[in-house]
């Protein structure tokens, strides 16, 4: 769920990529739980978290296998520098299409109730929670064929850049594990360790996980009134306020916008301050002038290979959604397939 703009921007094209064995599948490779800095890491863990012991550890982690596929996505460079401009029309054809609105429907309806109860307990509009399941997963149909023990475990201690967070995510996969009675090699997720249909990292499970089904588990991969609840708890978490709307749509030009922090994944400035910059916005605003907001800019292409941007001035909500995934394209795709499931512009 938390992975960088671009790097959602160019989730759609992995598929392209062409595998080249990394170092460590050329040479021989010795399992995790007989190396040292992981037997150090064990150590540590195990002194920290009473619930898990070292040989348990150890023993978790002899059934993880390195992931060369996974370590290859997260060091290419397409992840970090997109091959080719931006285009928010191309990116909305894939995300916000046919196939998630007509199974967006058919969520909504099936779980409608449940919706409801979430969208009344934790103020978030229910087509905000089944979009985000959506653009996930679409609605269950992928949620991942990777081990998250493999993928965790070489994202830990083979790549290096982000290696702290992921330790603290392969800790909570097994205190999820240990403590439900699971295995750990049998939970499957992304390339990146998020599990479910709205593809939680093991950290945010144990933080903000819901058992709205009350069945004494949370469980993200077959429950979905636990991925409602989930969703809707994260949400709320991160500040949403149902008095907003998630953006409000409106005309500047660059050297407005970088002045008011544009590009930036935070609010940088007020409602008033955008509007006392120049900034249009051509829909009635109910909200005081000292309302926090972002300058969103969301970049097209024309034909005659002209170029242009969409802009968007970014509420609280448009910032609780980049909690769950740093890009712009990602919040917008959220809220066009909730505009498209729901119909009501007032409610997203």
């Amino acid at each position: 769920m938390t992975l960088s703009r671009r790097l959602f921007i160019a989730g759609s094209g992995l598929c392209l990529l062409r595998p080249s064995l990394a170092l460590s599948e050329q040479n021989e490779w010795t399992p995790y739980h007989r190396r040292p800095e992981v037997q150090a890491w064990a150590e540590i863990v195990a002194a920290e978290n009473p619930e898990l012991s070292v040989a348990w550890i150890l023993e978790a982690l002899s059934r993880a296998r390195y992931a060369g596929r996974t370590e290859r996505i997260m060091k290419k460079p397409a992840l970090t520098a997109s091959p080719k401009p931006r285009n928010w029309l191309a990116h909305k054809q894939v995300f916000v299409n046919a196939e998630r609105i007509y199974r967006g429907r058919r969520f909504i309806e099936q779980y409608a109730p449940t919706l409801r109860y979430a969208a009344e307990r934790w103020q978030v509009p229910a087509p905000i929670i089944a979009s985000i399941i959506g653009i996930e997963t679409t609605f269950g149909k992928n949620m991942g064929r990777y081990r998250v023990i493999d993928t965790l475990s070489t994202l830990s201690f083979d790549y290096t850049r982000r290696s702290a967070y992921f330790r603290d995510e392969l800790c909570a996969l097994l205190k999820i594990c240990i403590r439900r009675g699971l295995a750990p090699h049998k939970i499957y997720g992304s390339f990146a360790g998020a599990i479910g249909l709205c593809q939680f990292m093991p950290t945010n499970i144990l933080k903000l996980g819901v058992d709205l089904d009350q069945d004494g588990l949370v469980n993200l991969r077959t429950s979905a009134p636990d991925a409602i609840g989930s969703v809707a708890n994260f949400l709320h978490h991160y500040g949403w306020d149902k008095k907003l709307p998630v953006v409000w749509e409106c005309e500047t030009n660059m050297a407005t916008a970088m002045r008011l922090g544009c590009c930036s994944a935070t609010l940088t400035t007020t409602l008033q301050n955008a509007l006392d910059a120049g900034v249009r916005v051509a829909e009635p605003m109910n909200a005081p002038p000292e309302t926090a907001v972002m300058v969103v800019d969301l970049p097209i292409e024309l034909p005659m290979e002209k170029r242009d941007t969409l802009w968007r001035l970014g509420t609280v909500n448009f910032a609780a959604l980049l909690q769950y995934n740093r890009a712009f394209f990602y919040a917008e795709s959220v809220r066009e397939l909730a505009l498209a499931l729901s119909g009501d512009s007032a409610e997203v």
